[in-house]
Order: structure tokens, then sequence, then C-alpha cells
């Protein structure tokens, strides 16, 4: 009988093609039941809430079923999420969020070229580049900048074994070393202070090995 209401075309109702009310006498033939007892299933299935008599037609029905194909054809008509796809309810495409606005930001590169300039050890130029725009925000301005670098270009260390230590400017801008302290060949600058030998020596072992590695990828 369920199946019989889920096939006809207004759906949960007991129907036949035509959409008249089937006879109980002709839904007996249709479950193989004697009349009798489909009447007392009926019966009973009516005092449950199962099924319910449309006054209007005497045809019964499934109120649960009913409902769910409301609600399908509800879903098919106004899509699944939500209070549906607003193409379907207003007739007009979706308006398009607005593309986010890109950042701006300055690279300085005007200062780049000032600091390639005064820079003692001129290696990997495009590496250079990408590291001062990955750390643009952190690097000072450049007049304190180019101070920075003549004060650490005077430093013992740099000037060691005619520059051999002088990192490329690619690996001193990633490594931050214009927060270095340093110490000048001819005696101390104002505002600096020397490091320890040991620090001097891990500081120059590491810009060695930064060095190697940004020669070996070019």
């Amino acid at each position: 009988m369920l199946c019989v209401m889920a096939q006809a075309d207004n759906s949960g109702y007991l129907t036949g093609k035509d959409g008249q009310p089937i006879a109980v006498s002709v839904l007996a033939r249709l479950t193989g039941c004697v009349l009798p007892e489909l009447e007392l299933c009926l019966a009973e299935l009516k005092e449950n809430g199962v099924l319910e008599i449309d006054p209007a037609n005497s045809a019964i029905f499934c109120r649960r079923m009913v409902r769910d194909q409301e609600r399908r054809d509800v879903g098919s008509k106004y899509g699944k999420k939500g209070k549906g796809n607003p193409a379907l309810r207003t007739g007009q495409p979706p308006a398009k969020p607005d593309a986010p606005k890109k950042k701006h930001t300055d690279y300085r590169m005007e200062d780049f070229s000032t600091f390639w300039q005064v820079w003692p050890r001129k290696k990997a130029k495009a590496k250079a580049e990408r590291a001062w725009r990955n750390h643009v925000t952190d690097i000072p301005e450049i007049g304190a900048l180019v101070e920075i670098v003549e004060a650490q270009n005077a430093s013992e260390q740099w000037q060691k074994e005619e520059g051999q230590y002088i990192p490329y400017p690619a690996s001193w801008l990633n490594a931050g070393q214009w927060t270095d302290e340093v110490e000048a060949a001819t005696g101390s600058l104002p505002g600096y202070t020397s490091p320890t030998n040991e620090e001097a020596e891990r500081r120059l072992q590491l810009a060695a090995q930064l060095d190697r590695a940004a020669e070996a990828t070019e």
C-alpha cells in the first residue's frame, strides 16, 4: 500500500493513475488481503495516526509521506543549503564578492640599490634582492644601515684574510646581522660592543657556511 502511495502522482495519497481514490475493495485485491482483514488493518493505522482520510475526496493518505514530498519539492526549487540558491529565488545570478585588495608593500628598492653599492662583497644580487624584500619591514632606514655596513666592514672579522669572511649580502640580510655588535680593526667604534672571541668565531663560521651554500646553488 505504501508503494502505491509513493508511486502516485500525488505522492502520499492512495490514488490511481487517474488521480481518483482507490476503493478499499480494489486495494484488497492489490494487496492480496481479504476485505475484512484489510478494513481492520486500515482502522488500526488510522487509530495510530499513520493514515488519514482527505475530507475533500475521501482518499486515504499518509501525512508523513505528504510532508516529506513537500520538503523535497521545496529543496528541489530552492536548493539544499540555507534559504536556497539566490539565483533560483530571485531569478538573478548571485553577486560576486569583491576581490580582496592586494596589500601594497613598499620594498624600498632605491634603498636596496644604495645598500648594494656600499656592500663590500657583491655576490648573488638576485638572492640579495629576495632577502631584502623578505625582511624589508625589519631593516633599518638606509642612513643607519649604511653606517652599520661601514662599521662592520671596518671590523677585524671582516678585514681578516683580505675579506674572506665577509658574508654574502643575502646571508647577512637573512640572518638579520645588522644587529651584530662589532669591533673595529683600529679600536672600538662608538655605540658598538665587541663580541666575545667564541661568539665572533661562531658568526664567522656561520657566515662562511651560508656563503658556501649560496655558491653551490648559483
